[in-house]
């Protein structure tokens, strides 16, 4: 399931991390401004999601969840686009 997850993750662990997940549009396009604009002052963690009309919440919690712990990032903001 995560395979069709994407995810990006910009900067320095010993920056704050701040945690963007996309709106409607489903993926980071409309937020490349927003990441060089604070490019030196957080981690800054991105999300693409699949193509699918299947996915429930839950999913994409779950994929979510799991690509932030397998990089070893368990805390951060959340900035919803």
């Amino acid at each position: 399931m995560a395979d069709d997850l994407k995810m990006r993750v910009h900067g320095d662990a010993s920056l704050p991390t701040l945690v963007y997940l996309p709106g409607m549009h489903g993926d980071w396009t409309l937020v490349s401004s927003f990441r060089t604009a604070i490019a030196s002052r957080v981690r800054f963690v991105e999300f693409t999601y699949p193509h699918t009309t299947t996915w429930s919440l839950d999913d994409y919690a779950r994929g979510i969840e799991g690509m932030l712990l397998a990089q070893g990032i368990e805390r951060g903001g959340l900035l919803w686009g």
